[in-house]
């Protein structure tokens, strides 16, 4: 072959190549944003919200406490290691609350990502999310294990909030 059509048939596989990235891109931020929601709601109404949800889990604590004054050491209660037999976690749920900025923010994030992470024997955490709850190495086989659940429930000091369950 000629050396153009070489030239050709590299330009046309680098363009494909762009556009393969450019849809996974497109797809990752339009599922993203669609899991997301965003609002501004009264204290009260971000309350009523937040016990709706805690009282799915009366009378349980949740799976990872981080206390308000140790916000660098969070604490993780082992599940107990016969967990009854349940279906396949579907979603992780996580809502914050900033009363400062009077935003409510709401994510469902399906599971199937959360298993995708194979690095770092799939952690699910890491030192970018709530403190340092890398040291945790919770792998999302570990949440299966727990099952569903409460998975964090804290409040802070100057009346943050966040509660993330799974189910």
């Amino acid at each position: 072959m000629n050396r153009k059509k070489w030239i050709w048939i590299a330009v046309g596989l680098l363009a494909a190549a762009l556009l393969a990235c450019g849809g996974l891109i497109g797809t990752v931020v339009y599922l993203s944003l669609r899991h997301l929601n965003v609002q501004r709601v009264s204290v009260e109404s971000a309350d009523r919200e937040f016990e709706q949800v805690r009282a799915r889990f009366a009378g349980k604590i949740p799976l990872i406490e981080i206390d308000e004054g140790d916000w660098e050491r969070p604490r993780i209660h082992q599940p107990p290691e016969a967990v009854a037999a349940h279906a396949p976690l579907q979603t992780m749920h996580i809502m914050a609350w900033n009363e400062r900025d009077g935003k409510l923010v709401k994510m469902d994030l399906p599971f199937w990502i959360l298993r995708l992470n194979t690095r770092y024997k799939s952690y699910v955490f890491s030192s970018n999310d709530f403190g340092d709850l890398e040291r945790l190495n919770l792998s999302a086989e570990d949440l299966e294990r727990y099952g569903p659940g409460l998975l964090v429930d804290h409040r802070g000091r100057r009346g943050e909030r966040v509660l993330v369950w799974t189910d």
